[in-house]
């Protein structure tokens, strides 16, 4: 009788055992510090919206307890390239769910957004920081097709577009096709890739279908470049934007490459120097304000470069957006063209308004929420590499016609 308890009760523990150390190496805290290639992803996932998110939700996906676990033993190999270094340096994701099976089991993108507005701040590298606010609003979309709606940036997700690249960061993607609704296959071939005719029917194994991911790629684990950590910290207070130079020297220090944390750190603390050697007045009177700017700059180097596992902003390329990467301009660069000659949209306000720039003591600007007196030229697909060659006086009700395709921006 005593034997069979026993039995039992080693069954049992074995049980406890095995579900608490699946509990445990589900867990975030585990997938993040566990392992030392992991601080530039566990770092950057921290702070990121997607923070309260398990990273096993993404990686693994929500399946049920018999697919998980054939899944997850697939990922030994990372335990052991980490234990034997057999990786390079800076490490990249190869297999990644595809975003149906994982961003969209909370994301429905059937759901209808509405446009969002925003305002972004930038500051100049002068000696005052000149800033300029950006007003703009973003037109999401979603929703079906059927339904009316479908329209905007999420019309990536409601339609059917495949593409081709050859390049593990798909940076630059030569093929797209896109399937209508009605089955219509539309072909875009880049210009200058030299692709064959059949190219998507010889090479349709090859294609992926566009999903959440090939744009929002880094939203849990994101890089920031360091004009982009700076104008935030500045815009929201964390770094007084009455200091001299302060963008300039921030940016600029955050922008050399270092051997190692230690002598970012080193470089940052110079700022002291900087400024009670050049400024000595504005000092004398704000020695804390130094202190605290050289504290977020520390910290903003330490959650965006990671010189030991040669991580920064630069190696992964963030595709929100067509800033400081291509991003939309992947596909959306006039390059893309059918063999009739039509090109993938090119203008400007397909994904987002015309943004309204405001100079230091001017108003907000007053953006329409219809823009119902759009010319029927600004829907031209190619209007953006056409705009400054037939710019003429019928343009005057909304621009000055003194400077077509100038870069001030004083034709707006």
């Amino acid at each position: 009788m005593l034997g069979i308890a026993v039995f039992f009760f080693v069954i049992a523990f074995a049980v406890v055992a095995s579900a608490t150390a699946w509990e445990y190496t589900n867990s975030s805290e585990f997938c993040g510090t566990t392992c030392h290639t992991m601080p530039p992803e566990y770092t950057a996932y921290q702070v990121s919206p997607h923070a309260r998110v398990a990273c096993v939700d993404c990686h693994l996906g929500q399946d049920s307890f018999r697919e998980a676990v054939p899944a997850k033993a697939k990922e030994i190999t990372h335990v052991t390239n980490a234990l034997f270094n057999t990786y390079d340096p800076p490490i990249y994701i190869k297999n990644l769910k595809p975003a149906r099976d994982t961003c969209e089991k909370c994301h429905n993108p059937d759901k209808f957004s509405f446009d969002t507005f925003e305002q972004f701040s930038h500051f100049s590298t002068d000696e005052t920081n000149s800033e300029d606010r950006y007003y703009m609003s973003f037109k999401t979309g979603g929703g079906k097709e059927e339904q009316g709606l479908g329209k905007g940036i999420h019309w990536h997700i409601d339609s059917e577009v495949y593409y081709y690249t050859d390049d593990p960061l798909k940076q630059t993607i030569p093929y797209v096709k896109s399937v209508a609704k009605d089955g219509t296959v539309t072909e875009y071939f880049d210009s200058e890739a030299g692709l064959p005719s059949d190219f998507g029917v010889t090479n349709a194994e090859d294609l992926k279908q566009m999903d959440c991911v090939d744009c929002h790629n880094r939203i849990s684990h994101n890089f920031r470049s360091p004009n982009d950590s700076m104008d935030d910290a500045m815009d929201t207070g964390q770094i007084d934007k009455t200091m001299p130079y302060i963008k300039a020297k921030g940016a600029g220090i955050l922008s050399v490459p270092y051997a190692d944390k230690e002598e970012a750190h080193a470089a940052i603390d110079g700022l002291d120097a900087f400024y009670s050697q050049n400024y000595p007045v504005y000092y004398a009177q704000n020695q804390d304000k130094v202190a605290s700017a050289i504290d977020k700059i520390k910290v903003m180097f330490d959650e965006t470069v990671f010189p030991d596992m040669s991580v920064g902003w630069q190696t992964h390329p963030n595709n929100v957006g067509h800033k400081d990467f291509a991003g939309c301009f992947r596909c959306h660069d006039g390059k893309h063209t059918t063999e009739t000659g039509e090109s993938i949209r090119l203008e400007c306000n397909v994904c987002h308004s015309i943004p309204e720039i405001v100079k230091p003591g001017q108003q907000p600007p007053v953006i329409n929420l219809d823009n119902s007196n759009e010319p029927d030229s600004h829907k031209n697909s190619n209007w953006i590499a056409q705009h400054r060659y037939v710019f003429d006086e019928s343009c005057a009700e909304c621009h000055d016609v003194s400077n077509p395709g100038g870069t001030d921006n004083s034709s707006f």
